[in-house]
């Protein structure tokens, strides 16, 4: 009887593995298809670039930069902390947390842009909404890539652009 109810138990608990692995491979399973789903879903244009994108940025402006008050850095400082920044997000440093204590921005700091030629989501600006610098960065990157639009009077005269594509 022992033996039996011993027997009993090791295979309702094998079955039961079973089972469970059989629930894990099923969830792999169907988070990858919906992945794929997703990738399929990104339109991507004829010059390679994605049709929408989310953006979070960080804005490291200068004294004397249009539009932009209470900042006393120079260009130079300016330069030096945006690339420093961009480093520490880069080594994986919370980059809202980085947006918070380091952007000049006013804004949300989070933007969904649609590229040119593509109607606009509800909520989205237009690629040229932006400096152009700040699309032709973010455009560029792949979700979750960081990299800076550099400071130029006509492409970016705001400052440097940290920039991290979300989607």
């Amino acid at each position: 009887m022992v033996k039996n109810t011993i027997l009993l138990l090791l295979f309702a608990t094998l079955f039961a593995c079973g089972k469970k692995d059989e629930s894990k491979t099923q969830a792999v399973a169907q988070k990858q298809q919906a992945d794929q789903q997703t990738a399929e879903e990104v339109e991507v244009l004829p010059n390679g670039e994605p049709a929408h994108i989310t953006v979070q940025h960080i804005l490291i402006a200068f004294k004397g930069a249009p539009r932009i008050r209470g900042v006393e850095r120079s260009k130079e400082q300016a330069q030096q902390l945006a690339y420093e920044v961009m480093m520490e997000a880069r080594q994986g440093a919370d980059f809202t947390e980085l947006m918070r204590k380091y952007s000049s921005d006013t804004g949300p700091g989070i933007y969904s842009l649609a590229n040119d030629g593509v109607d606009k989501y509800n909520g989205e600006f237009s690629r040229r909404d932006m400096v152009p610098a700040f699309g032709d960065t973010g455009f560029s990157l792949e979700v979750g890539e960081i990299k800076v639009a550099a400071y130029d009077p006509m492409k970016s005269p705001f400052g440097w652009h940290i920039i991290k594509r979300l989607k």
